[in-house]
């Protein structure tokens, strides 16, 4: 609790003394505040906690996420707002675009997740705002929906690009251990010159083709040719 309340006068005094210069950065401090929130609700189901004290602290941390999203919503409403997340999300798209291999994706669903979260908090903020202007809320609401638009864009390219290299790099490895299979089952050939040897080869074989069934259990086309095989 006593962390909890060195957290909130700290985010309170930051608030306050700390003219925010973006977006991005009311959106962090509007973040942190409401997990900040969150914790408190955790320590109420702590045992012996000072419910109380809790209650206090809850009153402080609303009042300062209030006067946060006042002061926020006044420079969300702004038309260029949001220019520094446009030019991020356009750069991840771009990124997107290029990849080279499906696993490089990862990193960049990331960053579109978070930056997806970004624009939820602010859309959240405008829904609270206790603001008699409604085109203010309009307008916030309005940026953020066209730059979560372009996020969803650019997520869309992701997705398509690492489709392509899934299937192309699932292809390619599907040849290599064709390849390999082949070469196994000639040298099979060569060495069963008893019948021992022939179901000790068998044997190698079918587990090799066993394990090539189970990393292509998802592709029936993949299946398929090894049936056919």
């Amino acid at each position: 609790v006593d962390a909890a309340e060195a957290r909130i006068a700290a985010l309170g005094r930051r608030v306050r003394g700390e003219a925010a210069a973006s977006a991005d950065e009311w959106v962090l401090r509007l973040t942190e505040l409401r997990r900040t929130q969150g914790q408190l609700v955790s320590l109420r189901e702590m045992r012996y906690a000072d419910a109380g004290r809790l209650d206090a602290l809850g009153a402080a941390l609303a009042k300062e996420l209030a006067a946060a999203a006042g002061r926020a919503a006044t420079h969300f409403a702004d038309e260029r707002a949001f220019d520094g997340y446009r030019a991020r999300v356009a750069e991840t798209a771009a990124r997107a675009a290029a990849i080279a291999t499906a696993a490089d994706a990862q990193p960049l669903a990331a960053v579109l997740d978070e930056q997806a979260a970004g624009l939820t908090t602010v859309t959240e903020t405008a829904g609270t705002l206790e603001i008699t202007d409604a085109t203010v809320r309009t307008r916030i609401l309005a940026l953020a929906a066209e730059v979560l638009g372009a996020v969803n864009q650019a997520r869309a390219v992701l997705d398509g690009r690492r489709r392509e290299l899934r299937a192309a790099e699932t292809e390619a490895e599907f040849a290599a251990e064709s390849a390999l299979l082949a070469q196994s089952v000639g040298g099979a050939l060569a060495a069963a010159d008893t019948p021992e040897s022939c179901e000790e080869q068998l044997g190698r074989l079918l587990v090799q083709i066993e394990n090539l069934t189970t990393r292509f259990a998802a592709d029936g086309e993949r299946l398929a040719a090894l049936d056919a095989g």
